[in-house]
């Protein structure tokens, strides 16, 4: 009998399995003219997630003022592009931090450096160790899809994704994610704002995928997608990259 519980007692209390990535908290802040934004607060995983954050802004220049947060993590620009050619001064751009510390009440900040239009999108990671496969591309033709390049994982990842376009109307805009993507957060509001959104996609197996983004009115699109898996899935530390028409500053995209 004794022999019997000691097996017992192995089985039950053996190395629990590591979770799949998932999307966690996602949050969004605007504003026409605030020098600053900062997101309301939110519940983060303590460590191990991974972050990105999503900013537009009246003015590209700007945009090398990176975000923080309260709990003292460092977000890295994965790359910034101009709105041209209807607003060629404006532009978005890209920040991740991996291994984040987290917990009750994180918020989210950008200072902008002036009083001018911005928006900000945070989507969360829960045990995203690496940010496997990063790509971005513009869409250049006015259009009411607007479909991003591939992103692949080579194991269970949160499939992240990111939308903005350069309509400029008085009514509230739409803009809605295709293949299996929940749509998180939207600033739909153009005239006087940076529209925005963000979406993603939890997958249990590797894969290949890309979004298509409908959007109304039709518009030329910004579009980030990334593929964020846990760091053990993969062998190497060389997650690979692709940016395109006209994203800049590409630096440190190994991210792990």
């Amino acid at each position: 009998m004794k022999a019997r519980l000691t097996v017992l007692l192995l089985l039950v209390c053996g190395p629990a399995l590591a979770a799949n990535p998932a999307t966690g908290i996602h949050a969004m802040a605007y504003s026409p003219s605030a020098p600053y934004l900062a997101t309301s607060p939110a519940n983060t995983q303590t460590s191990g997630s991974t972050i990105l954050i999503w900013i537009g802004n009246g003015a590209l220049s700007l945009l090398t003022n990176a975000p923080s947060d309260n709990m003292g993590n460092h977000y890295t620009s994965c790359g910034a592009a101009s709105y041209a050619p209807e607003w060629p001064t404006s532009g978005e751009a890209l920040y991740v931090c991996t291994n984040v510390a987290g917990g009750m009440g994180h918020v989210f900040y950008w200072t902008n450096g002036g009083l001018i239009e911005s928006t900000m999108l945070v989507v969360e990671v829960k045990n995203g160790g690496e940010v496997y496969n990063l790509m971005s591309n513009v869409v250049t033709s006015i259009s009411a899809t607007q479909t991003s390049l591939y992103a692949t994982n080579n194991a269970p990842a949160s499939i992240v994704a990111f939308w903005s376009g350069d309509a400029s109307q008085t009514t509230p805009m739409t803009a809605t994610p295709n293949s299996g993507f929940n749509l998180l957060d939207l600033e739909a509001y153009s005239s006087g704002y940076v529209q925005g959104a963000s979406a993603s996609e939890d997958l249990s197996s590797a894969g290949t995928n890309n979004v298509t983004w409908t959007t109304s009115p039709g518009q030329r699109a910004w579009l980030w997608i990334a593929a964020v898996q846990s760091s053990s899935a993969s062998s190497t530390n060389s997650p690979y990259a692709t940016l395109n028409a006209g994203q800049v500053n590409v630096q440190n995209l190994i991210l792990k």
